[in-house]
């Protein structure tokens, strides 16, 4: 295999590109929001559950597993009608009796990811390199050894963080562009796991500087990882998914587009004693012309397609529990708003 270029601080910067950018640090559940309280909350449960992971051994897992199901059951009553909806897409019709089974494992495979995570930094570095298998990873090489940088574009499929650890440690550290989450406390400590586990992080806050980042890293034929299946700011690009149109990002599309990456659709799968399966499907074609937004609205479509083919694989196991498309919003009583 050939030397990999690496990523560096004087890669050029293609401005072009800033368009794309996110419009400010809201997710979907911040229209919502009644008061600053409850972020904390959400922080201080996750910050008790985190060190629990840490220190009871595996052998008493379950208990907690089991307390962290219960309390994400009676305690989110939106976002478990959302999985109940996301489900319904996804798998068509279901009996009440069938659509509880299946709402029942994802949110035993959420609170598995939430464990899995908490535990990541404390596991040596063996262990995860070993707790992976892999569909299509030779494809990573050949991008790689392009020298052109490598998009791994992914739906909310599995433990994406495990995967992240992985990549970074087999090959090189991907930069990935996170959610601004709040308070700030909440965000600084994740980003400092996250790099821990050998990955860097950069903020989607609004401004130009994740776009201009992940620029630079591509450039310098580094990895940039996104998980692209849910809308956090205005500038998507609007797709069937699952039968009903909705907005997606375009970042993954336009980046590659822009700097001429391999833009790789990625799904992860837990499988049975705490394995994880990862399957990598051949780049996307994002140059097909002259016209910069038809080609990306083109690229995105057909990542879309592959992360409908991802998803359908394993419906439980994706975790998208917030309002994806027009009609998610309406059921909570309100406008979409895009």
């Amino acid at each position: 295999m050939t030397e990999r270029a690496q990523p560096t601080d004087e890669s050029p910067v293609d401005d072009s590109v800033e368009r794309s950018r996110e419009q400010g640090p809201t997710g979907p559940w911040e229209r919502f929001r009644k008061s600053e309280i409850g972020p904390w909350i959400a922080y201080g449960w996750a910050r008790l559950g985190e060190a629990l992971a840490r220190i009871v051994p595996e052998s008493l897992a379950p208990p907690i597993l089991a307390a962290l199901q219960f309390g994400y059951a009676r305690l989110s009553r939106r976002r478990m009608l959302m999985m109940r909806r996301h489900l319904e897409k996804v798998c068509g019709p279901l009996s009440e009796k069938g659509m509880q089974v299946r709402m029942r494992r994802a949110i035993e495979l959420y609170s598995r990811y939430w464990y899995e995570t908490f535990r990541l930094p404390s596991l040596p570095k063996e262990k995860i390199l070993e707790s992976i298998d892999s569909e299509g990873e030779e494809l990573i090489e050949r991008s790689l050894e392009r020298g052109k940088g490598l998009i791994l574009a992914l739906p909310h499929l599995g433990n994406w963080d495990i995967a992240g650890s992985y990549i970074s440690q087999k090959y090189s550290p991907v930069l990935a562009v996170a959610e601004y989450l709040r308070p700030p406390a909440a965000f600084e400590h994740w980003k400092k796991t996250r790099e821990r586990l050998g990955m860097r992080i950069v903020a989607l806050d609004g401004s130009s500087t994740p776009v201009r980042e992940a620029v630079k890293h591509l450039r310098g034929g580094g990895i940039v990882a996104l998980v692209a299946d849910r809308m956090l700011g205005t500038g998507g690009v609007e797709v069937e998914f699952f039968g009903e149109r909705t907005q997606v990002p375009a970042g993954p599309a336009t980046l590659a587009r822009r700097t001429g990456a391999d833009l790789m659709p990625v799904g992860l799968y837990m499988l049975e004693g705490g394995r994880h399966l990862g399957i990598l499907r051949p780049p996307i074609q994002t140059s097909y012309g002259s016209d910069v937004q038809s080609d990306i609205k083109r690229a995105t479509e057909h990542l879309v397609a592959e992360f409908e083919s991802l998803i359908r694989r394993d419906p439980e196991q994706w975790h998208l529990f917030t309002p994806f498309w027009p009609s998610d919003w309406r059921a909570l009583g309100m406008e979409p708003p895009f």
